[in-house]
């Protein structure tokens, strides 16, 4: 959201190039994960969320477009990232404010040594031009104070890259310094991706150099714009996920109906490199539905350790969606990667190195599957029929065996 709100068994076989962390996205078939259903306060919609996750939650911070066409910064938390439960507005303009008396849109959450930042967009109306972005504090997710009175980053000046506006900051902080990455948009409406950095997450220097993302060259998915980046910084490098749109969607109906998403990594933050399979997620991406569309948009990237793969929420114009890849060392060292598990959603990924002969039992060890074939890559299992329960998946090729216990909650 940017201003405005914007069986029994079947397998499926998704094909792709190549085997990688980060790009293997696998979008869960029972989205979207939420909808706007708060009166008045989402009565134009949800967009941008923003997920960090404390003591095994998930908690989210998006924007809420209001009847009153006003935006705010909404709060909700999850235990397994898909069933959500909506805790209302956390943070509402500052009527007496003169940057951000009317709109707060494009939320992004952080924990650092002295408990968390909420970082966001603001204005003084929803007009597509002017805003800043501001930052408030919390130890408790819940009780949020701002840290100042004025803007800790604001539009550039005439004649600069991101001088109609910027939106969309996201943040990590390492080892002492913060990165903030952005979208900044020029009065040509090129929309690329900035940075800047600081040592308390308040007090920002924009990187001289500006932009550090450019859009792709004529004719590629993301020829006309790049915008609303989401970044880690993991292994001991920065990882990117950002939307592209193209010219030919552009002009095809003056209408951005089919977003795509992209990765890139860089070592230091400023020298960027594209992933040579962009993008690694669109709108048609299966299982696709008519909720997908103008998605996925503002994706926010996290990773759980506990269960080894990486979150990815998005927005649409009808809700947030999900998508999930797995970790990238489990490819590098697993003859066969499980995810998610637990499994609530009637569907297990499995992703194998070879082809492969698959088993399922129950926890009786009666066999519930058998015979089926896994190809080499993605693969698809539903589980739709079966009861809540532990299983047993066993995979076979003719050099390894693995049997891999797994977690099936029935949705209700």
């Amino acid at each position: 959201m940017i201003k405005y709100i914007t069986g029994w068994f079947v397998i499926m076989l998704m094909v792709y190039k190549q085997v990688s962390a980060q790009t293997v996205f696998s979008k869960y078939p029972g989205n979207p994960v939420m909808k706007p259903g708060i009166a008045f306060l989402e009565d134009r919609g949800i967009g941008s969320p923003s997920v960090i996750i404390v003591q095994d939650t998930f908690r989210m911070f998006y924007a809420m477009g209001g009847a009153d066409l006003k935006g705010r910064i909404g709060y909700a938390y999850s235990i397994d990232g898909i069933h959500w439960i909506k805790k209302g507005a956390i943070l509402e303009p500052d009527a007496q404010s003169p940057w951000e008396s009317f709109f707060l849109d494009t939320p992004e959450i952080i924990k650092d040594q002295s408990g968390y930042k909420l970082y966001y967009f603001a204005d003084t109306d929803n007009n597509p031009v002017g805003g800043s972005f501001g930052v408030a504090v919390s130890t408790d997710l819940i009780h949020w104070n701002r840290v100042q009175n004025t803007p800790i980053l604001q539009p550039g000046q005439a004649g600069e890259w991101d001088e109609l506006f910027i939106e969309s900051p996201s943040v990590t902080y390492i080892n002492g310094m913060y990165y903030m990455v952005y979208s900044g948009i020029d009065t040509q409406w090129r929309v690329r991706i900035g940075l800047a950095t600081s040592t308390d997450g308040i007090h920002w220097t924009k990187y001289v150099g500006n932009p550090i993302l450019e859009p792709g060259n004529n004719n590629q998915w993301d020829d006309f714009s790049i915008a609303t980046p989401s970044i880690l910084y993991q292994t001991n490098q920065f990882m990117l996920w950002y939307c592209g749109v193209s010219v030919a969607d552009w002009t095809d109906n003056q209408n951005i109906d089919t977003v795509k998403i992209g990765y890139a990594t860089s070592l230091n933050g400023i020298h960027w490199l594209k992933y040579d399979q962009n993008p690694v997620l669109n709108t048609y991406s299966s299982p696709y539905t008519n909720f997908e569309k103008r998605g996925p948009w503002a994706p926010d990237i996290v990773y759980s350790s506990k269960n080894n793969q990486y979150l990815m929420w998005y927005e649409t114009a009808y809700g947030f969606g999900l998508a999930i890849a797995p970790d990238n060392e489990q490819l590098k060292n697993e003859t066969f990667i499980i995810y998610p598990n637990p499994a609530t959603s009637g569907v297990i990924n499995i992703i194998s190195k070879n082809r492969a002969t698959l088993f399922i039992y129950n926890y009786l060890g009666e066999k519930i599957l058998e015979n089926t074939v896994l190809q080499p890559g993605y693969n698809q299992i539903h589980l739709k029929n079966l009861p809540t329960g532990i299983y047993f998946v066993q995979m076979s090729n003719p050099k390894h065996t693995t049997i891999k216990k797994i977690i099936f909650i029935k949705s209700q």
